[in-house]
């Protein structure tokens, strides 16, 4: 099962193999070119494609050291497919998703229209082609306000739905400032699907990313808000009604501050993890299964 971490000898982290039996290979080094220019700081996971080529992103390095999006053979041969230069995204935080003709898709936490965000841009969702073609299919903050109402800095892996529609979470912006969720269509158009009321409402900061059931129900977390202010668990119904179907507490021994994706089993069960909290409040975090 090869992934993607910081911690080197080089110190621009690495990709490695670990075989059934726990034996690990170290499949690439970054920061092996100079300047970084091969990737630095893959924080995210990594995806394969037929042939057993490994796709993910690193958050640092290439050309202008603002992250790049790579390709690593079976034998560990890295290709950067693009470099992030501002304007086409920067500071890609997430892994990536693949279609079947080998197009890749991704977000940017910051890049885009640069005279946004403090002049560091607001991410981006973006396409790579199997040759290394980059194309920005959305910029956000689009939508100027105090709040930039279809959101901002996203760092969550995306959904691709069967038509080729791409679902993800903005940790930032909405109606309240408190995040989205948001769909793209294959030509780039935007739709927020929901915005977050953060405390002591729906939730607020969703730093995960969405999952989607067989009729197109989506399920997802929040960091923060929910009536404790400690994070949620959501659905959002295919025509778009808001259920909240947990709220965590730092007063129980549920766990609070949720901040990875949600899994579903054939039974409708949701399980996924919470950064705190436990038995005893001890703080180390705990599992969870939500029921239908």
């Amino acid at each position: 099962m090869p992934n993607a971490v910081l911690g080197d000898a080089l110190r621009g982290g690495i990709v490695f193999k670990l075989s059934p039996t726990g034996a690990e290979t170290i499949l690439y080094n970054f920061c092996a070119l100079s300047g970084c220019a091969d990737g630095n700081q893959p924080l995210a996971g990594l995806i394969p494609d037929k042939m057993g080529n490994l796709y993910g992103t690193t958050a640092m390095g290439g050309t202008y050291n603002l992250g790049t999006v790579f390709r690593l053979t079976p034998s560990g041969v890295e290709t950067v497919l693009h470099s992030f230069g501002g304007a086409d995204g920067a500071v890609p935080w997430a892994g990536l998703v693949i279609d079947g003709r080998g197009n890749l898709y991704g977000t940017t936490y910051s890049g885009g229209d640069l005279s946004l965000c403090g002049g560091q841009g607001c991410g981006t969702v973006f396409k790579v082609t199997p040759n290394g073609t980059e194309s920005v299919l959305y910029s956000f903050c689009s939508q100027q306000g105090e709040t930039c109402t279809d959101g901002t800095n996203p760092r969550v892996s995306l959904l691709l739905d069967s038509k080729g529609n791409l679902y993800g979470t903005a940790d930032l912006g909405g109606t309240t400032g408190n995040g989205i969720v948001f769909r793209i269509s294959p030509k780039g158009v935007e739709t927020v699907i929901h915005s977050f009321a953060g405390y002591p409402d729906d939730g607020g900061r969703p730093i995960a990313g969405v999952i989607m059931d067989s009729v197109g129900n989506l399920y997802g977390t929040t960091y923060q808000g929910g009536t404790d202010n400690d994070g949620s668990v959501f659905e959002i119904s295919r025509t778009g009604a808001v259920s909240l179907l947990h709220s965590f507490s730092d007063d129980g021994n549920d766990g609070f501050w949720p901040a990875g994706n949600l899994l579903l089993d054939s039974a409708g069960n949701l399980h996924g993890t919470a950064s705190y909290g436990g038995a005893d409040h001890s703080g180390g975090g705990i599992a969870f299964t939500i029921t239908p």
